[in-house]
Order: C-alpha cells, then sequence, then structure tokens
C-alpha cells in the first residue's frame, strides 16, 4: 500500500439519477440507510411535458433539483441532517462561449484542446 494512502479509505456515493421514484427527502434517507458517504445530486429542469409521467432515468426523476438558490439550500440541508457529504453536483448546464456555434461548443473548442489536457490544438 502507498505510504500516502495508509488511514484514509475512499468514500462511495450515489448519484440520484439513479433514484428516479424517490423524492430527494426520501433518497437522503435510502442513501444513509444503505451505508454511503455521500450524495451527488441531479440538478437539471424536468420538463413540464414529463411530470406527468411515471417516474424514469431521464424524464420525470422526481429526486432531480432545479437549478435554483432556493434548491441548492434544500439539497445542502437535508444532506447535511442525514450526515451524507456531496461530493459534485450533476448538472446538465449547456456551455457554449459567446457566438459559439452550438451547445457544448465551449466544451469541445477550449476545454479538450486546452493545454496540459492532452487534447489536441488543431484550428
Amino acid at each position: 500500500m502507498d505510504p500516502k494512502m495508509e488511514g484514509r479509505s475512499m468514500k462511495v456515493g450515489v448519484f440520484t439519477v439513479g433514484l428516479p421514484d424517490l423524492t430527494p427527502e426520501e433518497a437522503v434517507q435510502e442513501i444513509k440507510d444503505a451505508g454511503y458517504d455521500g450524495v451527488e445530486w441531479r440538478v437539471t429542469r424536468v420538463p413540464d411535458e414529463v411530470k406527468g409521467e411515471e417516474p424514469s432515468f431521464w424524464g420525470n426523476n422526481l429526486c432531480t433539483l432545479a437549478p435554483t438558490e432556493e434548491e441548492a439550500r434544500r439539497a445542502r440541508r437535508i444532506s447535511e441532517e442525514a450526515g451524507l457529504e456531496v461530493p459534485g453536483l450533476g448538472t446538465y448546464v449547456a456551455v457554449r462561449r459567446p457566438g459559439g456555434r452550438g451547445r457544448g461548443d465551449a466544451l469541445r473548442s477550449d476545454c479538450w484542446r486546452a493545454p496540459g489536457t492532452g487534447g489536441s490544438r488543431g484550428p
């Protein structure tokens, strides 16, 4: 074992996209009861046209938080109350630079080609 890792253990969490039929409040309790250390919240807007459908991973996912300050406070509060860490947020934020050609343009043109990422600096 690497001496730097002695006494450390990996923490494991759950991404809420996998819990489409639970509310966030139900999810934190289930995650904690199952022995996990953290929760990664799915953060996006659920389209109105799917809200009446059966819960599903990528559609009407009841364990989805809207990208608002109020929902961020809710996530923090219920995570802390359950003793769960929040290692990340699974956002579906479209990123593009001004004048970009479309969804994800900034990621394709800038991030993947940035120095130190191993990507090409091509045209």
